[in-house]
């Protein structure tokens, strides 16, 4: 399924009204407290879903930089997704790449509601 199909859909399905991409092809939706970004590579094969999770605290990096290498082995404490580091921004940041092949409606649903959750609990 297309991103723009997919995401039409969820945002008609939860009452958001009409929703379009900026100007670079992402698709921004408030979710809780979360900003999570939604965009295609430029084949519109995969998914890349994206937020920020915490500042990066130059006091505390080195040990924080250990638990994320730590969470991101094998995915398993990433629930699947990589934490990554925006050094321009400051920000950690929580990812995950899904083909858009594997999507419909529903597993788009699940999708999120599954990312907004793993995210909120690795925010700092």
């Amino acid at each position: 399924m297309e991103l723009n199909e997919l995401m039409v859909g969820f945002a008609a399905e939860v009452g958001l009204g009409e929703i379009s991409a900026d100007d670079t092809g992402a698709y921004w939706l408030r979710i809780d407290d979360l900003s999570v970004g939604f965009i295609a590579d430029e084949a519109g094969r995969t998914l890349v879903v994206y937020t920020t999770i915490g500042e990066r605290d130059e006091a505390r990096a080195g040990a924080l930089a250990d638990v994320l290498l730590e969470l991101n082995n094998l995915y398993i404490g990433s629930f699947g997704g990589t934490i990554a580091l925006d050094r321009e921004a400051g920000q950690y940041a929580y990812q995950r790449r899904v083909s858009l092949a594997d999507l419909d409606k529903d597993s788009f649903r699940a999708l999120v509601e599954d990312f907004v959750n793993r995210a909120e609990t690795l925010q700092d």
